[in-house]
């Protein structure tokens, strides 16, 4: 990097006045779909995977699906998942697949 080179990564949000509580964020109805297709697939792959992936599982889903978390907490948790998705091998390919649309449509891939 040389100076006065500037990154900038995620939402821009400039506010002004009093009493702001925060930003409100829509996704698409698509988004919402996959989502709620990636916690079916996972909810599957949890009773296939060892004990120590299961609490992450458990840790990481409820981020996920709960549509009020940051941007940032639901990237950690797609993460999480895919990771354990690919440990697993095969039977985990679904779910590295969805975390993949997921991204794309979250804005992340």
């Amino acid at each position: 990097m040389t100076a006065g080179d500037s990154y900038h990564y995620g939402d821009q949000v400039n506010v002004h006045g009093s009493h702001n509580i925060g930003m409100i964020k829509y996704q698409s109805a698509d988004a919402h779909q996959q989502i709620g297709q990636l916690v079916d697939l996972v909810t599957r792959l949890r009773g296939q995977v060892p004990e120590a992936a299961v609490q992450v599982i458990d840790e990481n889903l409820p981020l996920l699906a709960d549509g009020t978390r940051t941007p940032q907490d639901r990237y950690r948790a797609l993460i999480a998942l895919s990771t354990i998705a690919q440990t697993v091998g095969e039977v985990g390919r679904p779910v590295t697949e969805a975390v993949r649309r997921v991204l794309q449509l979250l804005g992340f891939g």
